[in-house]
């Protein structure tokens, strides 16, 4: 976490290393991408750029350091007020995890009040013991059912009797494991087995498709988001430079925020956004969208399970009577 630091000191003045010793100087390029993203951190860390790097290669430890202008007192309040915000909250979830710890003898200790007005304390118990019940899922095993293998053509490697046995012994079991899964299926013939292959492969093939729609949505979300955020965070900046009497001069103070804001008014363009769109909607629809991803990967996993079973299942088959054939010719 990162550690703030609180002082009062006079307002614009950026935070410098001393000693003045410092005599010698380096110059490098870089792109206006980067230019932009190390300006817009060192305002935001109030540092300088010179500050910034030189504490970066001596792997100094980088600190925010929050500026206080004379008389700032109200602020050191409502920074003193939100770290205790903080407290509670940490408070709370403690409370929470001894509740559940304790199984439930704890349960009285928990308040409405702590937990603030937007939450309900038989609504978030409820919740967390729903999540704590629920059912762990079976893990995925890609193949639990051993493919037969073809014993003549492993002996041609100069294998051993023992070896011979023991793939043997090991095909029997694989036969064994196959026959129990087709007869629990149903697909004792090899219609049945074919057609059921037929439906899974048709049905993985879709989910995989869903999963990826949706993945591509949540991405072109979340990246609406971050555009709605940082044009709604430095409009004010925009409309200040319509105003400035040296633009220049107050384009060069605020090149980050101004980036920032005209990239996201070039990404609505260019996406044909004239209205922004509520970032809480955004939020319930990233939500729902996961929700929906969740669903059909897992359908998407279990029909990849049950489909290389039943391919494993029919490559089994087939290879059990291709070494019945010339056994039975040789009786």
């Amino acid at each position: 976490m990162t550690k703030t630091n609180v002082q009062p000191i006079p307002s614009n003045s950026q935070h410098h290393d001393t000693p003045n010793n410092k005599t010698h100087v380096i110059k490098f390029r870089v792109t206006a991408e980067e230019k932009a993203s190390l300006e817009l951190t060192c305002k935001l860390l109030n540092l300088s750029l010179s500050t910034f790097i030189r504490r970066a290669i001596h792997n100094v430890k980088i600190e925010k350091t929050v500026i206080v202008a004379g008389g700032g007192e109200e602020t050191l309040t409502a920074v003193s007020t939100l770290l205790a915000q903080c407290s509670k909250v940490g408070s709370n979830l403690n409370q929470l995890a001894r509740h559940f710890n304790s199984g439930g003898a704890d349960t009285e200790q928990i308040r409405a009040k702590h937990l603030g007005d937007k939450f309900d304390k038989v609504a978030v118990l409820a919740t967390l013991q729903a999540n704590a019940e629920r059912k762990p899922k079976a893990q995925f095993k890609q193949d639990t059912i051993g493919k037969l293998i073809d014993i003549q053509s492993r002996m041609t490697e100069g294998k051993g009797i023992g070896y011979k046995r023991w793939l043997t012994k090991r095909n029997l079991k694989a036969m064994a494991q196959t026959l129990i899964l087709l007869e629990e299926k149903g697909l004792t013939d090899e219609g049945a087995l074919d057609q059921r292959i037929t439906e899974l492969d048709t049905k993985f093939h879709d989910s995989l498709a869903v999963v990826k729609d949706l993945e591509g949505r949540m991405k072109a979300n979340k990246e609406l988001r971050y555009h709605v955020a940082a044009y709604t965070s430095t409009k004010s900046v925009a409309q200040q430079l319509k105003a400035a009497k040296r633009p220049a001069a107050f384009e060069e103070q605020h090149r980050a925020e101004l980036t920032a804001h005209r990239a996201a008014a070039a990404y609505f363009k260019a996406n044909d956004i004239t209205k922004l769109p509520s970032p809480k909607k955004l939020e319930a629809e990233y939500a729902q969208l996961a929700s929906e991803k969740a669903k059909f990967y897992e359908q998407y996993k279990e029909t990849k399970e049950e489909l290389l079973k039943l391919k494993t299942a029919k490559q089994n088959v087939a290879s059990f009577f291709r070494e019945e054939e010339p056994a039975q010719q040789e009786r």
